[in-house]
């Protein structure tokens, strides 16, 4: 599949528009590229950025969140590490029925083995009571391997999921073709009643080819007794990499939880501006 390689000024004009674009959706709207211009530091995401951190894991034994500042910053999640979560210290409030959030991460992996034996689920959206735990099943939204050659799949909010290829995401493993696209999985949930009948879509998109690959939605979910005024969004690794057949998984860009309907759009329309990101 084709490659993308703009100049460093239209990389950065697309990256400032689509930034310009979700500020209109909610000015409390962020989006973190893990740049050293933003305040992030080489090594653990934990505690970061520095001087005013922002990030909280559930447990950062052996670093499963590191940051590269380089190429345009990023953070690699370890591919021997599993059951961790990584909290924005940002608090989501589902004030009344019918709110509507919606987050994002932008990512590149390798992937080490054509096959795997079972499905899984390597890393995920969530919403959770705190910046570290409390990860409230409902809400999260994966992104893993099937038991196919070269099979990806979502597995979304307990009871829902679908498989892709992985040439729609710019795997070819038949002609050596094992690094992905720029892939970017979004996470929208919309409160119903008090803890029940809340409502939530996952999608894939695949940002260098201006794609939607899949989308899946269900409104049956239930965040039992947890708080929606006080909800967090992180990032999740569930099982591990290696069980996954990934060799390598680094996201690119995060965004913090966007108002919807609005946002719905300006995802859409944010993709297509970002697909002058270069394949990594």
């Amino acid at each position: 599949m084709a490659q993308l390689f703009p100049s460093p000024t239209s990389r950065l004009t697309a990256i400032s528009l689509c930034a310009a674009f979700l500020s209109l959706a909610n000015a409390g709207a962020v989006l973190v590229e893990f740049t050293a211009g933003e305040g992030y530091a080489n090594g653990t995401l934990n505690g970061q950025p520095t001087g005013t951190p922002l990030w909280a894991a559930s447990n950062d034994t052996g670093t499963p969140y590191t940051v590269n500042t380089a190429g345009g910053g990023s953070v690699a999640f370890s591919t021997a590490i599993n059951n961790r979560i990584i909290g924005y210290n940002s608090v989501t409030n589902f004030a009344s029925v019918g709110t509507s959030f919606t987050s994002y991460i932008e990512f590149t992996f390798e992937q080490g083995t054509a096959t795997i034996g079972s499905n899984t689920t390597a890393v995920g959206l969530v919403y959770a009571d705190t910046q570290t735990s409390g990860t409230i099943g409902g809400t999260t939204a994966g992104f893993g391997r099937s038991a196919a050659t070269d099979g990806y799949r979502m597995a979304s909010f307990g009871t829902t999921s679908t498989t892709m290829a992985g040439a729609a995401l710019g795997i070819n493993s038949g002609t050596g073709d094992t690094t992905s696209d720029v892939i970017r999985m979004t996470l929208t949930v919309t409160r119903g009643s008090l803890t029940t009948n809340w409502a939530a879509t996952e999608t894939i998109y695949n940002v260098t080819t201006g794609t939607e690959v899949a989308t899946v939605s269900t409104s049956l979910v239930n965040i039992g007794a947890n708080d929606p005024s006080s909800l967090f969004s992180a990032m999740q690794l569930g099982a591990a990499m290696t069980t996954s057949g990934f060799s390598s998984f680094s996201v690119l860009a995060y965004s913090s939880p966007v108002p919807e309907p609005t946002a719905l759009t300006l995802v859409g329309l944010g993709c297509a501006l970002t697909a002058l990101r270069r394949r990594r």
